[in-house]
């Protein structure tokens, strides 16, 4: 898993950053994210032939307990993002990038 720290509403990679990490398309990504923020929204995004993302997903984060955050590439919807199609396609895609926002910011989902 790949620890991940968010804070005032940026999150942090704690691993080499930039970085290019293929991973075989019926992958489920685990992360594990704390912060200080209550309500966050999450979302990952693949290139294959395009750039694909997953919808937000809003996640309670404490800054006293570590959370499990996990996307399945082969089960999740996904949205088409500049090239994409909304299909996560091939035997491997590149992790494109793990996007996170504060809800404090962006008044975007009923739970924010």
């Amino acid at each position: 898993m790949i620890p991940l720290l968010m804070v005032a509403g940026i999150s942090s990679l704690l691993y080499d950053y930039p970085f290019s990490y293929n991973v075989k398309t019926n992958s489920t990504l685990m992360f594990l994210v704390k912060g200080t923020n209550a309500n966050v929204q999450m979302r990952l995004s693949v290139k294959d032939t395009g750039y694909e993302q997953s919808p937000w997903h809003t996640v309670t984060l404490s800054e006293d307990d570590w959370q499990v955050v996990s996307f399945d590439l082969l089960n999740d919807e996904a949205e088409g993002w500049i090239t994409g199609n909304g299909i996560v396609e091939g035997e491997t895609v590149v992790i494109e990038g793990i996007h996170m926002r504060s809800c404090r910011r962006h008044r975007c989902h009923p739970l924010c």
